[in-house]
């Protein structure tokens, strides 16, 4: 990585295609039904001028201590970050979940 870019390669999808042939007159037909997507490399950059800045993530909660406690930090400093929740955590921890 260079600059900050996000680098991302995306995988390409095959495509389907059916075959239907006429009952009386014998002629097949090809349909496609979902188009093949290309393969591709994208990069994203995002425009920070001279700042030097970082990503911050927090993964598989939120818990009922921690995340809050994170949360004032974060609050406190006047910094964001992004959190990646799971299903279990987010039905049990309703009140975090609001707070995030």
């Amino acid at each position: 990585m260079n600059n900050g870019s996000i680098h991302l390669f995306v995988d390409g999808q095959d495509g389907e295609q059916t075959v239907k042939t006429g009952d009386v007159s014998g002629i097949s037909v090809t349909e496609v039904t979902k188009e093949p997507v290309s393969a591709g490399y994208h990069t994203y950059t995002a425009d920070v001028g001279s700042d030097k800045v970082v990503a911050l993530t927090f993964d598989d909660g939120p818990w009922p201590t921690t995340t809050a406690e994170i949360l004032q930090i974060l609050k406190d400093n006047d910094i964001h970050a992004t959190f990646f929740e799971i299903g279990d955590q987010i039905a049990n921890n309703a009140d975090v979940v609001k707070a995030i």
